[in-house]
């Protein structure tokens, strides 16, 4: 498959929308994919959505899935060699030998979050995780990166300033050498004395003793994630902003953007808060919080794209931005997937160049699943198409049956369970049907039903509706609803009112509600 492609297989969905952000005003989306949209998600957000992504596709592929922790930043996936071996009857002298199965052995991947985990990952983290000697083996590959330097607790700020005026110049970037989220991040830092003030912010209020102090790099910051020589997805990411309507003030119109933030799985948790980056911002562009943008005015609230709107621009990007992510990731020791940081510019006579600033082990890949505009990337299937790829072929199995991580993990949270292993989805071509049946049923009746179908493994619910009846949905595999359509018709004959096909996802297990 191409870089940057998708099976095709799958579509789009706009499933939310709303104003503001990049195009002055136009109509954003947060684009999902049919397989995993943000009902299935439930109460999954942040850095949980990657884990989750990534053992729902290998659950529904027949994958042994483990879980080994309550927050599901720690799972193992393993694949059976006898399921793709190849029987061969072996014959001697007119006898038959017994069948003899050939397969590779059993492959086991343990990860966290996004991050393929080895003997190895320890080291790895920690050069991912300290920007200083990122920067420095990426040079050694004749990997673009920005011109700084690493300052540590004995160095003054004075110092840090000197070094700024002569040998870099100003814009200039600070952030922690250590850390993540953006947090403590400032950029286009454009004077001695704006560089003084985040320092002490920096170094004393945030608590980091050791910062990074690189020139400032124009042009567009992208989000690249890279499994093995693979490209899965390209995010653009614009800085928080937000669009006047002549009549709210930017604190009530960064209100109503998170409002809408909460709607998208991946930004939910991200609200846009009022800080010191915010308020600077504000100041320089000559508002306050109370201030009122005049209809259809966009607004950048902040200078970075971290925690910002993500952007899909997969198809947008030119081939060379995406062999320089996979060069920088090949550029670490035993680094199989990543998240990478790019700033490109697009500019006429650019020849469209890019700089990598850091590089992300544990990238949250949340932001391709869940755009705010553009095509929604499938990167989980991407990464297990890389760690199991003889599980390729069952790529879109189980598209619409889903597990409820909260129901998963609620042995973890009551203290019960160690280590927890999901049982394994039906194989092959699963049904979708919605039975309603006439007036009310007992609750014993209705557990009854449900041992029924959890016995036919078969998943859905029992819920009563508000015409009185009772909605019952199945999913599974043909003759085991058949045979619980038959056990029904002996509990309740002449219950059944009508039968159709239910269009929507279903969640694994049987519940009442």
């Amino acid at each position: 498959m191409a870089l940057g492609t998708r099976p095709n297989w799958i579509k789009v969905l706009s499933c939310y929308h709303e104003k503001g952000g990049e195009g002055m005003g136009e109509q954003l989306k947060t684009c999902c994919l049919p397989h995993f949209t943000p009902a299935m998600t439930g109460k999954v957000r942040g850095a949980k959505l990657s884990s989750y992504a990534i053992a729902l596709e290998a659950w529904r592929r027949g994958l042994k899935v483990v879980m080994h922790d309550r927050r599901m930043f720690r799972y193992t996936i393993y694949s059976s060699g006898w399921r793709h071996g190849i029987k061969l009857n072996l014959s001697w002298g007119g006898k038959f030998f017994p069948s003899v199965s050939i397969s590779p052995q059993k492959k086991v991947y343990t990860f966290r979050r996004s991050e393929i985990v080895d003997r190895h990952a320890k080291p790895r983290f920690k050069i991912c995780n300290n920007k200083d000697i990122t920067k420095r083996l990426l040079r050694e590959k004749n990997i673009p990166v920005p011109d700084g330097k690493r300052f540590g607790s004995a160095d003054s700020d004075e110092e840090i300033i000197k070094y700024s005026l002569n040998n870099i110049g100003f814009p200039v970037v600070l952030k922690p050498a250590t850390g993540s989220l953006g947090k403590g991040v400032f950029v286009n830092i454009r004077d001695e004395v704006a560089l003084k003030k985040y320092l002490v912010h920096v170094r004393e209020e945030l608590g980091y003793s050791n910062i990074i102090v690189e020139e400032y790099v124009e042009g567009e910051d992208l989000r690249v994630f890279v499994a093995g020589n693979k490209v899965l997805g390209v995010v653009k990411r614009v800085p928080a902003n937000i669009v006047g309507d002549g009549k709210q003030t930017i604190k009530e119109l960064i209100e109503k953007k998170n409002l809408l933030r909460k709607t998208n799985p991946f930004l939910a948790n991200r609200q846009i808060k009022i800080d010191r980056e915010i308020i600077d911002h504000l100041n320089a562009s000559g508002h306050s919080i109370d201030s009122v943008l005049g209809k259809n005015e966009v607004l950048f609230l902040r200078s970075k794209g971290s925690g910002g709107d993500p952007i899909d621009i997969t198809d947008d990007i030119p081939e060379s931005i995406k062999d320089l992510a996979v060069r920088a990731v090949k550029a670490i020791p035993h680094l199989y997937s990543c998240g990478v940081d790019i700033m490109f510019d697009r500019t006429k006579g650019s020849q469209g160049k890019g700089v990598v600033i850091e590089l992300n082990c544990r990238a949250h890949i949340g932001l391709h699943l869940f755009p705010l505009k553009g095509e929604a990337r499938d990167v989980s299937g991407g990464i297990i198409d890389y760690c199991f790829p003889e599980s390729s072929a069952r790529r879109g199995q189980n598209s619409r049956l889903y597990f409820d991580p909260e129901l998963v993990l609620r042995p973890f949270i009551s203290g019960f369970a160690k280590d927890i292993v999901l049982a394994p989805p039906p194989s092959g071509r699963i049904r979708y049907r919605r039975l309603e049946l006439r007036g009310k049923m007992a609750s014993k009746l209705k557990r009854t039903l449900r041992r029924k179908a959890l016995s036919l493994n078969i998943s859905g619910h029992i819920k009563d509706l508000k015409n009185g009846n009772l909605r019952v949905v199945l999913a599974g595999k043909k003759r085991d609803i058949d045979a619980f359509k038959s056990y029904l018709s002996k509990e309740i004959p002449g219950g059944l009112v009508n039968e159709r096909r239910w269009s929507r996802a279903v969640a694994a297990g049987f519940r009442i509600y």
